[in-house]
């Protein structure tokens, strides 16, 4: 199985592979830490360093959870002996989608696993997931890639120059995964569009700025990048910061998760910069 480059959490594959070397290998491991750090990839070479059959439970297709009936298939082949290798290693991928009754189900198994299965559950949610789950698991923390190892990735991609490379980086938060969406979105067009936006609008007409919010209010997808691009406009970016602007585009963040009129929030943001 061709997997993508590993980059970063050096201590923890070093300390992965030493288990494997000592024979100290837990029945099952919990990985956890933010989206698009590596790691499934790391599970991956886990299992490869056991010389391990390896099947991947996610969610299926047009589902957006992972459900009972998958984890009683992973019950089934676990009770079977490995093929040729040694261990049999089930990854269950965004384990923090299991449903109410997948996770009690997979905690049966949890309980008496096999000597020659490891689980992996991979999660950037732990915390959805079962307490009686997580103490069943030894847990491994990964953190966001550092600015530099992102863009050890990056380079000869796409054109990108090295203010841009600095840019991603930061602003996808160490994570690989959101860099690789926002280049889909187009994120550098994004933010040119929206810092000359920011930059004129004290020179706005009211009229301009509420067509604009009421144009931008009912997609919440859009709304939410064109937030952070905002705040990083004033957080990290070249703009002075000023701490009332972020707090009130951390505020809006905040009320896409509520009942609260977007339309009315991004208003108050946008003028609040207008009368800076």
């Amino acid at each position: 199985m061709e997997t993508a480059p590993i980059v970063g959490h050096k201590e923890i594959r070093t300390r992965l592979r030493q288990a494997v070397k000592n024979g100290q290998v837990a029945s099952a491991y919990l990985f956890a830490g933010p989206e698009g750090v590596g790691k499934k990839l790391v599970a991956l070479e886990f299992a490869r360093a056991l010389q391990a059959d390896v099947r991947i439970i996610s969610k299926e297709e047009k589902t957006n959870a992972i459900k009972i009936e998958q984890v009683r298939e992973l019950q089934a082949e676990i009770m079977l002996r490995p093929l040729v290798a040694k261990y049999k290693v089930f990854i269950i991928d965004n384990a923090h989608i299991l449903t109410k009754d997948a996770a009690n189900c997979l905690l049966k198994t949890l309980e008496e696993p096999p000597g020659d299965s490891v689980l992996v559950l991979v999660s950037a949610n732990p915390a959805a997931l079962l307490p009686t789950i997580l103490s069943r698991c030894q847990r491994i923390n990964f953190l966001p890639l550092t600015a530099e190892e992102m863009a050890g990735l990056l380079p000869n991609r796409d054109g990108l120059d090295k203010e841009q490379l600095s840019f991603l980086a930061t602003f996808a938060q160490g994570s690989m995964g959101l860099a690789e969406h926002y280049l889909q979105a187009d994120i550098f067009a994004k933010k040119k569009e929206w810092d000359e936006f920011v930059q004129g609008l004290p020179g706005q007409s009211w009229e301009n700025i509420f067509n604009a919010t009421q144009k931008l209010s009912w997609d919440k997808e859009g709304v939410n990048l064109i937030l952070d691009l905002m705040l990083y406009h004033y957080a990290r970016g070249s703009a002075p910061v000023r701490q009332d602007i972020v707090d009130s585009i951390l505020q809006a963040k905040q009320n896409m998760f509520r009942n609260i009129n977007l339309r009315l929030t991004l208003e108050n943001i946008f003028l609040r910069i207008k009368n800076a």
